[in-house]
């Protein structure tokens, strides 16, 4: 007895086969992928459009706005919404020293006279170390809380001394010099040196330093503004009617605060 013709043995590969059958509609979730094959893939429907529930085609087309926060910008084409009105760009605050006028620096220059009355240190000068000011007669000053008062170099006291976190007294005396202490600037608004017959030697950490003339060709006598803007410091030369300490400080605008402690009896 011979081999079954080999048609017979192709026809019974072909029943066995599970990709070739067409599966049961009674059992759908044991039923294979069926791999659509050439041109026929196109327009044959899946078994998961069939299951898919109808889409409906009355849902309005305009753009919905976004439920959260998004960082995109407005997409090309996109209309705004209506309900967000625009808004202009926030501007970053200007300081008050970007506006300051053009000055020269403190080591642009040797001496500050009538002529060339300012000088304005840079931020590091400003922060750093104390600034001295030599052959001075009298120092007044004011700082942020509107404390004011002044010594002189005889070591006399008036209104009330501004003290730092490291109990150092912002602006006083220290061996004939008045002393503004640099690491606490931001203390100090503002403060007056008062010159002697002799010109005032500024000194700044690192041995920078500047002079300024005593007197004007007029015979006036000088008084040195220091004042603050933003953290800088600024210094002016000005020459006023020569006169006692109490007048310069009634010049410009200081008024002396009256100390506690006469009053109550404590310090």
């Amino acid at each position: 007895m011979g081999l079954p013709a080999w048609p017979a043995i192709t026809s019974w590969r072909s029943d066995m086969d599970l990709s070739a059958r067409a599966p049961r509609p009674d059992i759908i979730y044991m039923s294979r992928r069926i791999r659509p094959t050439g041109a026929s893939s196109a327009t044959m429907p899946t078994r998961a459009d069939e299951a898919a529930p109808a889409v409906r085609t009355n849902v309005s087309t305009s753009p919905v706005p976004p439920s959260g926060l998004s960082l995109e910008g407005p997409r090309a084409g996109t209309p705004a919404y209506a309900g967000k009105a625009s808004r202009a760009p926030l501007l970053a605050p200007v300081r008050d020293s970007a506006r300051l006028f053009t000055a020269p620096g403190f080591t642009e220059i040797r001496q500050m006279t009538e002529s060339t009355p300012i000088a304005r240190l840079n931020a590091r000068q400003s922060g750093i170390g104390t600034m001295m000011v030599h052959a001075a007669r009298s120092a007044a000053w004011e700082d942020i809380d509107g404390v004011t008062g002044a010594e002189n170099a005889q070591g006399e006291l008036a209104g009330v001394a501004s003290h730092t976190t490291g109990n150092r007294k912002l602006v006083a005396f220290h061996d004939g010099s008045a002393a503004i202490s640099l690491r606490h600037v931001r203390r100090l608004r503002r403060a007056i040196v008062i010159a002697q017959d002799e010109p005032l030697v500024v000194s700044l950490f690192g041995d920078a330093a500047l002079a300024v003339s005593p007197r004007s060709p007029e015979g006036k006598s000088l008084v040195l503004y220091v004042s603050r803007i933003d953290n800088l410091l600024e210094l002016r030369a000005e020459y006023v009617e020569a006169g006692n300490d109490e007048a310069m400080w009634y010049a410009f605008g200081f008024t002396m605060t009256t100390p506690t402690h006469l009053h109550t009896g404590r310090r």
